[in-house]
């Protein structure tokens, strides 16, 4: 009988903590294909299940975390996520960032300035804004800016292709940290691309410069509303670094559609393995009984 408690409370446990995430991807499916979903019985009966437990701890309700954002603005050749990706293809995690970063250097606001001697884009005008499922809103006017530079000598790979690695060939990696971001879903928009540019897509430290897991993170990316929503609940210390590109010129209906479907992908990956567990705790449940 402890062993079937104990069941029953993870089991409200996933449905609590992933119930909001079900409910919003099958409307997202009834809108895409004509499906008729009760969501305002469905949600009540979401929220009435969420609040009939006091077990609270462990949902990530109240985390507080730190958001880094990094803005890179590509050059004139890069205008699609094919011409993006290239950038990338048949490297590893290191290198591709490096190449990724020297075709989109960093920008910042005007008065924020690139670590003196890297390569940078200029600045210019843009404007994101960062909000926690449980926290007020904020812009980059609650930001802190902070001067990064990456040389040669800390990744190892010769940048510039000059035959030499160096301290002196560096790459500004400057970013932008939001502090005390609370609630464990955050939405990261942008809401002012830099002239003569749009959002692109968007890429997370390797894990081989770290350690960090960030990229678990990643619930949606909409590229039309410029849009990033990230499960904090996934990460394993509460920062998430996020490499905001750009691409140059007008929006491509095409490209903005290729990476839809990729952000369709990752939320009924996310729908798979919430389905699963829950398959597997009743599972379990049935035969201890």
């Amino acid at each position: 009988m402890k062993i079937t408690l104990k069941k029953d409370r993870e089991l409200d446990n996933v449905v609590r903590k992933d119930g909001i995430f079900v409910l919003g991807f099958l409307t997202l499916v009834g809108m895409l294909f004509g499906a008729v979903i009760p969501v305002a019985y469905a949600e009540n009966h979401m929220m009435m299940h969420a609040t009939s437990s006091t077990n609270m701890r462990g949902q990530g309700l109240n985390n507080t975390s730190t958001i880094m954002v990094m803005k890179h603005k590509c050059n004139e050749s890069i205008r699609t996520l094919a011409d993006f990706e290239a950038l990338e293809q048949g490297k590893a995690p290191v290198a591709a960032l490096v190449a990724t970063v020297l075709a989109c250097p960093t920008t910042g606001l005007p008065g924020d300035m690139p670590v003196p001697g890297t390569v940078a884009a200029d600045r210019q005008e843009f404007m994101f804004e960062v909000k926690g499922s449980m926290g007020e809103e904020m812009d980059l006017h609650n930001a802190l800016f902070e001067q990064v530079k990456l040389s040669e000598v800390d990744v190892n790979i010769d940048a510039n292709g000059d035959g030499s690695i160096s301290t002196t060939t560096a790459l500004d990696v400057s970013h932008y940290v939001f502090s005390n971001v609370k609630g464990a879903r955050v939405n990261v928009r942008e809401t002012e691309a830099p002239a003569g540019s749009r959002f692109g897509t968007v890429r997370f430290t390797p894990s081989v410069i770290d350690g960090n897991n960030d990229k678990d993170t990643l619930q949606k990316l909409d590229v039309e509303e410029g849009l990033i929503r990230l499960n904090m609940t996934k990460d394993n210390d509460d920062m998430v670094m996020l490499h905001v590109y750009n691409f140059a010129g007008e929006a491509d209906m095409d490209d903005d559609n290729d990476q839809n479907i990729n952000s369709l992908r990752i939320q009924i990956n996310e729908l798979k393995r919430t389905l699963d567990r829950i398959l597997e705790l009743l599972s379990t449940r049935v035969g201890n009984r």
